[in-house]
């Protein structure tokens, strides 16, 4: 028996759809060639769509099986667009972007790794207007510090200029981790530009400290913080002494600081009388130069003419009150003197 039923008609699914859709875009509205293109003149390929969300998922599922670095540089510039045009679409989605971002860091191509370092840039600038999600931070950053330190040149100084962005846009629980536990790397530099790093993110945070950290990154704060006093570094160790005596000044309106350290942060006793033993620094008065003083001395002239007459008259006063003075106290304090000196050789 034949069946006279028509086949039914193939009928592509959204998920397709939108993956052809941003193959069309690729090819045709981004260049192949390893062009930078500047914040300023990407353009929003993007404003014609009613549904964004589709068409970032369909990022997503080319992730795996983009293998040309090419299209690793394009799906970066795509990640570059939906950034500046609509940020608040792409942040829920951008932690499943973050082995990408790593991957691209990582790689043997420089220009893949600039290009990267430059959607970090971006992405952490445009975190004004919603946070980061910490997770990807918490994934991303390590990376970046690794990069702060690079061989090539140029690689290093774009990783810094990130690494900066962050200690005053990003300054939170999964930085201060971070950048925290780097303060632990093998790498000498890296681990004195970690902890250098963590002293500003800490001072970016403000008075509020309690309320923007969780115990868990006060625990990892302290531990890098403990490492930096009892370490050989000079460099860590007085930046560590400056960092504690911002904490302590926090700490002290808000706490009891000798239970909060024993209880809450988990130090011992040896430790937390290495924090008791670093000492506040008084705040000396600048003395004055000679050119402060020659500009007092012309208003005072300004405003008394007389002033030089008087003083000159205080000046002249002066030794006549002294001469008299000295013949009758001289002997009597040289007798002292020299009794006191007599007693203290008999005793």
């Amino acid at each position: 028996m034949i069946n006279t039923n028509k086949p039914e008609e193939y009928q592509p699914s959204k998920q397709e759809i939108s993956q052809d859709h941003l193959s069309e875009i690729s090819h045709d509205s981004i260049s192949c060639s390893l062009v930078y293109t500047t914040y300023e003149n990407l353009v929003d390929i993007y404003q014609v769509e009613d549904q964004l969300e589709p068409i970032i998922d369909g990022l997503l599922l080319r992730l795996d099986s983009e293998a040309d670095w090419k299209s690793h540089f394009e799906m970066l510039e795509h990640l570059r667009i939906f950034n500046k045009f609509h940020y608040l679409d792409l942040h829920p989605k951008l932690t499943g972007f973050a082995e990408f971002i790593i991957q691209n860091l990582d790689s043997l191509r420089s220009g893949l790794v600039k290009e990267g370092l430059i959607f970090l840039r971006e992405v952490i600038l445009n975190s004004k207007t919603k946070e980061l999600p910490q997770e990807f931070l918490s994934k991303v950053v390590p990376v970046l510090i690794d990069k702060s330190h690079s061989d090539k040149g140029f690689i290093r100084t774009e990783a810094k200029k990130v690494v900066k962005d962050l200690e005053t846009c990003c300054a939170g629980d999964a930085t201060v981790v971070v950048f925290s536990m780097k303060s632990f790397d093998k790498n000498a530099a890296i681990c004195e530009f970690s902890f250098q790093t963590l002293c500003e993110i800490i001072k970016n945070l403000g008075d509020d400290l309690q309320f923007k950290l969780t115990l868990g990154s006060c625990k990892a704060l302290f531990r890098a913080l403990i490492k930096a006093l009892e370490g050989r570094r000079a460099v860590m160790k007085k930046q560590g002494e400056d960092l504690w005596r911002h904490l302590r000044t926090l700490l002290e309106k808000e706490c009891i600081i000798e239970t909060f350290l024993e209880n809450k942060i988990g130090l011992n006793k040896q430790e937390i009388t290495l924090l008791s033993q670093i000492k506040f620094q008084k705040k000396v008065a600048p003395r004055p130069n000679l050119q402060s003083f020659l500009k007092v001395q012309k208003t005072m002239m300004e405003k008394n003419p007389n002033i030089e007459r008087i003083q000159e008259e205080e000046v002249k006063a002066k030794p006549m009150a002294m001469d008299c003075s000295l013949e009758n106290s001289t002997n009597a304090n040289t007798m002292e003197i020299i009794s006191i000196g007599k007693e203290n050789i008999v005793d």
